[in-house]
């Protein structure tokens, strides 16, 4: 076989080494990989991503652009293609006019596309709309901004002070800077592709509604606002369900709906439907036949566990489940499984911690900012009823009923709760 055929034959792995950087590895090291695959497959996105990424963060932006005209001058480019080179622009580029230029023209021909349509209208609505809320925005989305303590405040501060090589002084006097918008009409641009991304088979479609209805509001334009209730892509909640929205959100600008939703709500949602996939649970929302609770306790570094109590007349049942693997990772299936009757007062004994953390209280996501940790969600749902409540600061009593549990049913098993 001759060389070119051994090299062709490890594709695959050449294609995925374009993903990451090794320690050590120089910005564009492997830019003469990533043409040796086009010569073989000339329409692989991920080499064309990382020849333009390259160049950008080399500080070679002509190179990039005239990179992007080359594929664009094509009459008919391939839509993932010319997705994939929106891809490399995002990676660290100056966001001035030129920039600009190509980062919507390529944006804009995705649009004509029907295979990257939804992804295009996504990035577009997401640049105009972050566009617009910044110069009234006073909040990060909830996943940076609950429960930061002033020690732990100042030692990120001093962190990314130093990762700049300026005085935390200096960086609190950015920080506080007058934030203006870039782009003319960016609120109207902002609701042109978020009612795009809405009517769109993106994953994102319910969450564009909530900064469609601010928008709206703040164009003094009649809304028709209405989330959908329907379940999507196999997950278990709305996308939109543990979101964070304030009383009088429409009206509130200081945060970013978008973020908010997407960083709170849509990627927990789709993160621990894998799991309660992997583990076969049934999905509970938006009812249940008879009263159920479920306990998902998902730890950085140990093993997923569910934990589900169902209602019946003489008591309950109780079943359980543990998967392979870590919970903060993706599910690799289950370890073990069990269940057993639960007495009338066993049930109750149970219900009643799990009630005491307020499941159906408005706030359904309480989160303090941590690198590792566990994520605690627990459901209840009836033949009329459903709340769900995810935190990652799960209390006392908690973490007592789970220690006791796994005694119970299956203390053989190393799950590692006491150390969360």
């Amino acid at each position: 076989m001759t060389v070119n055929g051994l090299w062709a034959q490890n594709l695959d792995a050449k294609i995925d080494s374009l993903r990451w950087m090794s320690s050590g590895e120089k910005d564009g090291e492997r830019i003469p990989t990533a043409r040796r695959i086009l010569e073989i497959d000339s329409l692989n996105p991920r080499a064309h991503e990382y020849i333009v990424k390259s160049y950008v963060l080399l500080d070679e932006y002509q190179r990039a652009y005239s990179y992007i005209d080359s594929i664009l001058a094509f009459p008919k480019p391939n839509p993932e293609v010319v997705l994939s080179l929106s891809y490399g622009l995002r990676h660290m580029a100056p966001k001035d006019s030129i920039y600009d230029f190509y980062y919507f023209r390529v944006l804009l021909k995705c649009l004509e596309f029907p295979e990257t349509k939804a992804d295009a209208a996504y990035f577009l609505s997401n640049a105009y709309y972050s566009d617009f809320i910044k110069p009234f925005r006073k909040e990060p989305p909830t996943i940076w901004k609950w429960k930061i303590d002033s020690a732990s405040q100042y030692e990120w501060d001093k962190r990314a002070a130093e990762q700049i090589g300026i005085s935390i002084d200096s960086l609190k006097k950015i920080r506080s800077q007058i934030k203006l918008p870039v782009y003319q009409h960016s609120a109207d641009s902002s609701l042109k592709y978020l009612k795009v991304l809405s009517n769109s088979d993106s994953p994102y479609n319910q969450i564009a509604k909530i900064p469609i209805a601010q928008i709206e509001e703040y164009l003094g334009i009649s809304s028709r606002y209405e989330l959908d209730s329907n379940l999507y892509n196999n997950h278990y909640f709305p996308e939109w369900y543990f979101g964070y929205l304030k009383e009088d959100w429409k009206n509130d600008l200081s945060t970013d709906l978008f973020d908010e939703m997407l960083f709170t709500s849509y990627r927990s949602v789709d993160f621990l439907s894998e799991h309660l996939s992997s583990l076969n649970e049934p999905i509970l929302y938006p009812n249940a036949d008879q009263l159920t609770y479920r306990i998902t306790w998902l730890p950085s570094f140990d093993h997923p566990i569910v934990i589900r109590i169902v209602k019946s007349e003489t008591g309950g049942e109780i079943i359980w489940k543990v998967g392979t693997g870590m919970g903060g990772y993706q599910p690799e299936g289950m370890v073990d499984e069990g269940e057993s009757l639960l007495s009338m007062r066993e049930f109750e004994s149970i219900s009643g911690v799990l009630d005491s953390t307020e499941i159906c209280s408005d706030l359904r996501y309480d989160y303090l900012l941590m690198t590792d940790g566990v994520s605690l969600i627990i459901e209840k749902a009836g033949k009329d009823q459903f709340c769900a409540y995810k935190t990652n600061v799960p209390d006392d009593a908690i973490k007592n009923l789970l220690i006791e549990l796994a005694r119970t049913y299956f203390n053989e098993i190393e799950t590692g709760i006491e150390d969360y």
